[in-house]
């Protein structure tokens, strides 16, 4: 139990000094957050703290095993370095 508590921690300690930040995003991402966070800023700021905003497909295709959270095997290299 105490080190699901030390992990814990150690995610919102990590993620809120920058060192999870968040993955660069597309221009359409972009175009559809600006749009999003006036409308449903509840939805974007879940997605700002997800997964897919912190990690590139790039990054996301080198995971192995159960943790591989993309299904894809090929993303169109502009998009690689992307959320």
């Amino acid at each position: 139990m105490k080190y699901i508590a030390f992990f814990l921690f150690a995610f919102v300690f990590l993620s809120n000094t920058g060192i999870c930040a968040r993955a660069p995003v597309s221009e359409a991402t972009e175009e559809c957050l600006g749009c999003h966070s006036s409308i449903h800023p509840g939805i974007v700021a879940q997605w700002e703290k997800s997964r897919h905003a912190m990690i590139s497909p790039q990054k996301a295709l080198v995971i192995k095993g159960p943790g591989r959270k993309i299904s894809v095997t090929k993303v169109p290299a502009k998009l690689m370095r992307t959320s």
